[in-house]
């Protein structure tokens, strides 16, 4: 009877274990996805964010509106120094 016993018991405690290593498993992979996902987006955003100006000032230069001083960046500006420097 003893024997039987702690066989059922090392069946319920594997089982238990094995079901808790999927669980967590599950949770790193999902994880992960998320991860990755939120830094696709952020690089599409920095990148946006840099390249819209750009693509403002070729439109401005092959419609013949030239200015000398473009539009100062509003996110750089806050980064700017005493002297405006960035």
């Amino acid at each position: 009877m003893p024997r039987a016993f702690s066989l059922r018991s090392a069946t319920v405690a594997f089982t238990v274990a094995g079901l808790l290593m999927a669980i967590f498993a599950g949770v790193l992979l999902r994880f992960r996805q998320e991860l990755t996902e939120e830094i696709h987006r952020r690089m599409i955003e920095r990148d946006a964010a840099v390249l819209h100006p750009v693509a403002l000032q070729q439109l401005r230069d092959a419609a013949g509106l030239h200015t000398d001083s473009p539009a100062p960046n509003p996110d750089l500006l806050a980064y700017a120094g005493p002297d405006d420097s960035v």
